[in-house]
């Protein structure tokens, strides 16, 4: 018992410093919301949204009036929705969730660094780094799935490498979990595609041809029953969400393509440092593997299912957005240096003395590569956090407190609909298309404009609006017959969509009714939002 404990300093150590680090942030976002937990992005809302709609009303959309496929995730909603059910509709579930998936996830990162045999000081170095590097915290407060992705993902690439490097005649009850994980990482994001297709071409290139079948085919059971239930809803078979972040290309008629689209994935990888890293240092540990163990090898294996599945990542989805797209990379990609560059040093024990402090200045060039370039991304993340979560109580929040005051049931047009529809029971008309299938079908075919967007306010019978006027300038700006009363701005704006909002009455009569909706509704604003319009000059 007492030798247990010693070898778990690392994982209480790790610990530690992600539940301060956390609990810091907090304090510091809670003091510039008004003690309100906020999350940075308004995407999370979207999630909760869904999730109040299900468990009050039994509707998978963002209102409770009807389905909307419009989530990246299919089993986040689901596990919120359940929260719901028992304890009622409530903002911190999303954080207690996020905590205790990040707190099991450094649980099975050590786990899997102990099975290994790796030294407690490189452990150590791992689990900081997955709190540091990823940036753990401020995905956390993301109020997303991405630390459960994350989990998930780890646990998968393990269990894959595991199974790719049984010799077909060994028992290996790890090829049991890839069949259960696989359905469960496709639900969690869609992105797991990536990592099943990776999966199944490494079990195909080793002639396990039935098993890669039934791993891809499991993995997309679960998407594919969503889609029927979305095309039977008269919306497409694959979520908005995931429509609209797809940043990959549209078709691959020749070698020439196929060649220029992995050209293009460099690309990007190259204009992010954070990848170019991960990228360099995993083809630095692939090429050290390949010359000590055969190519289906544990450590090579992991390694190459790493690699193909950031080459897919790079090219077909989306990058950045407040770090969150690419935490699970990032979260692997630092359990591998770990778990191979740690077994080159054990290996280099065995060798002379020259060839051993080879080793051990190679791990320690690796760890600073690490931990110089992407802490100081990790530190700028952590700064970032609180002034992303003011800026959405600034702006967002209180888009929702004031419609669900005013117009509680009327039509209302957003561009960004996680916070408005989570807080208020509106009539909502999606401006962009994200929750609204006509207007998607509009954008995607390209009939997109003012005229268009008039056309969809009237037919909802729209009262108001709330856009960035920017977002709108490449269809002609907001619809003539539209009338802009208000603009309400946000300082020190880091994740809002834009610094300015624009309040719009469809009409005269609601013009003078938002005028004097807005004057009501100023003294409750924050400090920090400056306001302009008829209210504030005292024109009516």
């Amino acid at each position: 018992m007492h030798n247990r404990l010693l070898k778990s300093w690392p994982l209480a150590a790790s610990l530690v410093l992600l539940l301060a680090t956390s609990l810091f942030v907090l304090r510091c976002s809670l003091s510039k919301t008004d003690s309100h937990v906020i999350y940075v992005l308004d995407d999370a809302y979207i999630h909760m949204a869904i999730a109040k709609n299900l468990a009050e009303h039994g509707v998978f959309g963002v209102t409770q009036h009807a389905f909307t496929s419009s989530s990246s995730s299919l089993l986040w909603p689901l596990l919120l929705a359940l929260i719901y059910t028992i304890f009622g509709v409530n903002a911190i579930a999303p954080l207690v969730l996020n905590l205790l998936f990040a707190v099991i996830g450094l649980y099975v990162a050590h786990r899997m660094l102990m099975r290994h045999s790796v030294h407690l000081v490189m452990v150590f170095f791992v689990l900081v780094g997955i709190v540091l590097l990823v940036p753990l915290v401020p995905v956390i407060f993301l109020g997303m799935e991405h630390t459960l992705h994350m989990l998930i993902m780890m646990v998968f690439f393990y269990v894959a490498a595991v199974s790719v490097s049984c010799a077909d005649d060994e028992y290996c009850s790890e090829r049991r979990w890839l069949l259960v994980l696989a359905p469960v990482l496709m639900m969690t994001r869609y992105e797991g595609v990536f990592a099943v297709f990776a999966v199944c071409m490494l079990l195909a290139l080793r002639r396990r041809h039935r098993y890669a079948l039934a791993v891809g085919l499991l993995g997309l059971l679960p998407v594919s029953v969503f889609a029927v239930i979305s095309v039977a809803n008269g919306w497409f078979a694959i979520p908005n969400s995931v429509l609209g972040h797809a940043s990959g290309p549209s078709n691959a008629r020749s070698l020439f393509s196929v060649l220029g689209y992995l050209v293009r994935a460099f690309t990007r990888i190259a204009n992010n440092n954070h990848l170019f890293i991960i990228s360099a240092v995993s083809l630095f540990l692939y090429v050290l593997s390949i010359r000590r163990w055969r190519w289906f090898d544990f450590q090579p294996a992991m390694i190459s299912l790493f690699l193909i599945t950031l080459v897919l990542h790079t090219q077909l989805a989306e990058l950045g957005m407040f770090y969150r797209y690419e935490a699970y990379l990032m979260g692997v990609s630092v359990l591998i240096v770990g778990l191979t560059a740690a077994e080159f040093g054990e290996r280099g024990k065995e060798n002379e003395a020259r060839q051993r402090w080879l080793h051990y200045v190679a791990i320690a060039a690796l760890v600073s590569l690490f931990v110089l370039p992407l802490g100081t991304r990790g530190v700028r993340a952590l700064q970032q956090t609180p002034t992303a979560a003011a800026n959405i109580y600034e702006q967002q929040y209180q888009m929702g407190m004031f419609v669900r005051e005013y117009y509680t049931g009327r039509g209302v047009g957003t561009n960004d609909v996680g916070v408005v529809n989570y807080l208020a029971d509106i009539r909502h008309l999606d401006l962009l298309g994200l929750t609204n299938i006509k207007v998607a079908r509009a954008r995607m075919f390209g009939e997109f404009g003012k005229n268009t967007v008039a056309s969809f306010g009237r037919d909802f019978d729209l009262r108001i609006a709330i856009i960035y006027d920017h977002w709108f300038h490449g269809w002609g700006g907001a619809p003539s017959e539209w009338t802009k009363v208000c603009e309400w701005t946000i300082s020190n704006n880091v994740v809002c969509g834009g610094a300015t909002v624009s309040f719009y009455a469809t009409d005269s009569l609601g013009a003078s009714n938002l005028v004097e909706n807005l004057r009501s509704y100023a003294p409750r604003l924050p400090a920090g939002v400056s306001q302009a319009g008829p209210f504030v000059t005292g024109d009516s």
